[in-house]
């Protein structure tokens, strides 16, 4: 059985030098799972627009499962500079995502970020799917200023088994919470998993009182938008399809590596990385 997945948050078009990309971390997450032979799930919302219905075309003809409802706001987009740093328009149809009807106990993971949380309408219905369904959750906190608080980031954290965030996010959450140690983080929030991605670096993963690091190959990074989407998605798989944590390591950072060497969120992984988790 192929792991499945829901992928909870927003749908955005990164603007890249004047050129829309269809991206946002959920539906970058959802392709980059099912590329590595999980089968996602996309909750999601658009606006009833052009860049919306292009979208919901792309998206079903990427093969993602998807329920996403048309929005009263325009479809999200985000104007992303040579650093990789978002500028996103706001409001936005992600502010209201509908929640469908879901069976428990049909899904293995639930993947949820925080931007989509910046909304009252959104935080309260992904709480109540989250505590009606028997799933582990994936926090990949994904800040973006100014669309985060300490209380999404607390509660965010609270509902989550395994959290992946980048260095600078790290930093935020020890400033937030005092905690210097990633194994006391962990233990505080009860969590099986923890990555912090360092870039070209690679990653750290800690679990069950042990850290690893890996490095993946060398690149000349193109364009980073959707790299830390794809290092999530090969972090999940790895964990679901329960592969040694060295393995989880490298799949995440070697799907993060081969994203940033190309213009956009949307390439198709090299085999190399695929092969590891087809199932």
């Amino acid at each position: 059985m192929k792991p499945r997945i829901l992928s909870y948050g927003e749908i955005i078009f990164d603007l890249v030098g004047g050129r829309p990309f269809l991206g946002g971390a959920a539906l970058n997450f959802a392709w980059v799972v099912n590329q590595l032979g999980g089968e996602a799930t996309l909750i999601s919302a658009v606006g009833n627009d052009d860049f919306g219905l292009e979208a919901l075309s792309i998206i079903e003809n990427y093969g993602i499962n998807g329920h996403i409802n048309f929005s009263g706001h325009p479809t999200g987009t985000a104007i992303v500079d040579s650093d990789g740093k978002f500028d996103i328009a706001h409001p936005a149809a992600w502010n209201q995502i509908e929640i469908p009807d879901l069976e428990d106990g049909a899904y293995d993971l639930l993947y949820m970020g925080t931007l989509a949380q910046m909304s009252s309408f959104n935080r309260e219905r992904l709480t109540h799917l989250i505590q009606s369904l028997s799933v582990s959750v994936f926090l990949d906190l994904n800040l973006r200023h100014p669309f985060y608080s300490k209380e999404i980031i607390f509660d965010s954290l609270q509902m989550a088994n395994i959290v992946k965030v980048n260095l600078e996010e790290w930093q935020e959450i020890k400033n937030l919470t005092s905690i210097e140690d990633p194994f006391g983080f962990m233990d505080y929030f009860n969590l099986s998993h923890f990555a912090i991605t360092m870039g070209y670096k690679g990653a750290r993963l800690f679990f069950d009182g042990q850290e690893l690091q890996y490095r993946p190959r060398k690149i000349t990074e193109v364009d980073p938008t959707g790299a830390g989407d794809a290092f999530s998605a090969g972090f999940a798989m790895g964990i679901l399809s329960e592969i040694p944590e060295i393995n989880i390591l490298k799949v995440g950072c070697e799907a993060g590596a081969a994203v940033a060497a190309n213009r956009g969120a949307h390439m198709k992984l090299p085999n190399f990385v695929r092969n590891q988790l087809l199932l």
